[in-house]
């Protein structure tokens, strides 16, 4: 099986790092890359690695994903942020994949949460991101935030949902 390396860009997390680094606890790596955070999210993500990196505050995350990535020692990329969780049917299409891959690039359906509930409708659902890729594959611009660039036409989608909690509470 290829391994793989789950990449974070974070901000003051502490509240909800936690959660989604357990659920990465079956990744072969973890890269955490804090923005400076004011509060315990580093102390808390060097709880579960030692790949926790520092870098200064920005409004976007683009350019430290490419740092983020550029810290990954494994082939394969997850891009995941701190509100989120990969549960065990997405872990185990992942596994899956990586066990084979016939892509490059694979788009992951999201699955957001208003205040804990499911936003179905409004195009929320399903966001397909490409979030699961081979380095090189996708290549983040610096000065916007977007999905990034691709460098391969050979893209996927995964079926399985990925857990987004971004919005807790209503203010």
């Amino acid at each position: 099986m290829n391994k793989l390396s789950c990449v974070l860009i974070v901000r003051n997390e502490e509240r909800r790092i936690e959660r989604c680094l357990k659920a990465l606890s079956w990744a072969d790596e973890t890269v955490v890359i804090d923005q400076k955070s004011a509060d315990k999210t580093v102390d808390i993500a060097r709880a579960y690695t030692p790949n926790v990196f520092e870098t200064e505050p920005k409004l976007i995350c683009n350019p430290d994903r490419e740092y983020g990535i550029s810290k990954a020692s494994h082939k394969w990329v997850l891009l995941i942020e701190a509100d989120e969780i990969v549960d065990e049917g997405l872990r185990r299409e992942i596994v899956s994949v990586l066990d084979n891959p016939s892509r490059d690039i694979y788009f992951v359906p999201v699955k957001s949460f208003f205040a804990g509930k499911w936003i179905k409708n409004c195009g929320w659902y399903p966001a397909y991101i490409p979030r699961l890729f081979k380095k090189g594959a996708v290549v983040f611009q610096s000065d916007i935030h977007t999905n990034g660039r691709f460098m391969s036409d050979n893209i996927g989608r995964l079926e399985s949902d990925l857990l987004h909690y971004s919005y807790d509470r209503i203010d």
